[in-house]
């Protein structure tokens, strides 16, 4: 289900058809598959109760339900990876407004009210292993502060996207990718306290 009408103004015939992405699924290899898990797995870090399989399945799922569009002449594996990009920051702020409801919900005893709720339930086995990657995670995201780029760069490129796939995805030009690296490495030296290696 293609839909018609961009609202950016751009033709139709711009983007792959139902057909046309599904074919392209289908010619996947298996390392393109292992690809796309990894960068999954590293975008559902620190999600209770959502996996990099389920990220993945819905990716897709979008993509071939046409909710999601594929532009002809990017590469397919970018735009899958900008997917879940989109779907962890929808899971991410989904939580923090339910965190933001919770809080608002409770009222201790005496008056105070309590900090912010990190944790959730989930009886699968490894929820501590998953709460401590989601405040590690947290953490970290709270070192780039509002450098919104260099965070997503540093998932992609922990997700094993290729530079060239990263500078497509967030239409940076090489100076911006360079610079944002540098900016990147800066952090890692302060976080480090060291040299960055």
């Amino acid at each position: 289900m293609i839909r018609s009408g961009d609202p950016d103004g751009s033709d139709e015939s711009e983007y792959a058809s139902d057909d046309e992405v599904a074919d392209a699924l289908r010619a996947l290899n298996e390392a393109d598959y292992e690809a796309l898990m990894r960068s999954a797995r590293v975008r559902a870090m620190g999600m209770v109760g959502q996996s990099g399989e389920d990220l993945l399945n819905t990716a897709i799922e979008r993509l071939l339900e046409g909710e999601r569009r594929w532009r002809r002449g990017a590469p397919l594996l970018a735009v899958i990876r900008g997917i879940l990009r989109s779907l962890s920051m929808d899971w991410w702020r989904r939580e923090d407004l339910v965190r933001i409801s919770l809080e608002a919900d409770l009222a201790l005893a005496d008056g105070e009210r309590p900090g912010v709720i990190t944790g959730a339930v989930d009886p699968s086995p490894g929820v501590e292993r998953q709460l401590i990657a989601k405040q590690e995670m947290e953490s970290l995201r709270e070192a780039f502060g509002e450098d919104e780029i260099a965070w997503e760069i540093v998932l992609a490129l922990a997700g094993g996207e290729s530079p060239q796939e990263i500078r497509y995805a967030y239409e940076l030009t090489q100076t911006q990718y360079d610079s944002a690296l540098k900016r990147i490495w800066r952090l890692k030296r302060k976080l480090t306290g060291g040299d960055g290696t």
